[in-house]
């Protein structure tokens, strides 16, 4: 059995949710298990209560640092591991107790270099499962691994074949080979706030020839006001032109193959028109009235990489859809329309709860 390296990033977590996530952890029927807690100086009990795990279980390796941050933070997990797999888990979530098990049944049976699956939403009210591909698959064929790599490189899919796998953009619900990731030098990116851990897939997929994807929830992502990913971040804007230069400089087929181009052209036009509704019409956000908002989104789209990712997307392959449509009137600077497009939305949203 190889072993797996489960590493727990914990920062100010609720002791409740620690307490049921560590639960989950200890509970699995995969035996050939190590946790590394990672405490980032949090200052509350949260050390202490990692030390008290650690105290009655061997498998528990606790590292107690001064505040570096998320990115930080894994990147210790990952030079303090000695398993095959690396897998992380969030502190405030949990997970299925015989979800390593089946993990690392198939991935060793297909002998892939990476395995992912499903996950729940959960809320204090309710428990869904992720919309997600429908079946389970095993990928080993390069232009296969490929198209999966422009779907997550382009963020969206543009054909109704496509396949397209959300959890493939999360660090959770993986095994990732720690050799891998060792011999590539692959680290977390400490300068980004957000967007971080698909970065790191990213650079992780372009270095993989097989991977393996259970169409299975054995995840439970917690949905609650205190997760960094619904809460209104001032920098969200240049920290979205940093992602995309990162990306624009890792893969160099961006600059050599029209079709990687292409998609990134989409995904660029795609961060514009999703930081109209998580920046410049987010709900926190105070740093200026809606006109002036607008007025800052024309500034942004006259930039790289956005003016010339809009002129130059080609949409003509891209499925009828809102998103297409959403897009060409991008292309079009109906940039009022757009803004009205979220407003409505979210109105629309706000009388079906």
């Amino acid at each position: 059995m190889k072993k797996i390296s489960v590493i727990v990033p914990i920062y100010k977590i609720p002791e409740a949710y620690l307490r049921e996530c560590m639960s989950s952890l200890l509970e699995q029927t995969y035996q050939n298990l190590e946790f590394i807690l990672v405490d980032d100086g949090s200052p509350d009990d949260c050390g202490e209560i990692c030390d008290e795990y650690a105290a009655g279980d061997e498998r528990i390796k606790v590292i107690h640092q001064e505040n570096q941050g998320l990115s930080n933070v894994r990147n210790n997990g990952i030079k303090a591991a000695s398993g095959y797999w690396i897998a992380f888990v969030d502190p405030d979530d949990w997970i299925e107790k015989d979800a390593f098990e089946k993990a690392v049944e198939i991935a060793d049976r297909e002998n892939v270099d990476m395995m992912v699956w499903n996950t729940f939403l959960n809320t204090p009210d309710q428990e869904v499962i992720r919309k997600n591909y429908g079946k389970n698959l095993v990928v080993r064929d390069p232009k296969q691994l490929e198209a999966i790599n422009l779907n997550f490189l382009r963020t969206i899919s543009v054909k109704n074949n496509e396949i397209r796998i959300p959890t493939l953009e999360s660090t959770t619900c993986h095994l990732y080979r720690r050799d891998i990731i060792i011999e590539n030098q692959l680290l977390f990116d400490h300068t980004l706030k957000q967007g971080e851990d698909k970065l790191f897939n990213y650079s992780y997929h372009m270095h993989i020839n097989s991977m393996a994807y259970l169409n299975r929830p054995m995840y439970h992502y917690r949905l609650h006001s205190l997760s960094t990913t619904h809460t209104f971040f001032p920098g969200n804007v240049d920290t979205s032109n940093r992602i995309l230069k990162k990306y624009y400089d890792m893969e160099p087929k961006i600059q050599s193959d029209q079709n990687y181009r292409n998609t990134y052209y989409i995904r660029s036009a795609y961060i514009a028109l999703f930081l109209i509704g998580k920046f410049y019409l987010h709900p926190q956000n105070n740093l200026g009235s809606e006109k002036e908002m607008l007025q800052q989104f024309r500034g942004l789209v006259s930039q790289e990489p956005y003016v010339t990712s809009i002129k130059k997307m080609d949409l003509s392959g891209m499925r009828l859809s809102m998103t297409r449509l959403r897009l060409t009137m991008l292309k079009w600077h109906w940039y009022r329309i757009l803004f009205a497009d979220v407003k409505l939305e979210r109105k629309l949203r706000s009388l079906k709860k």
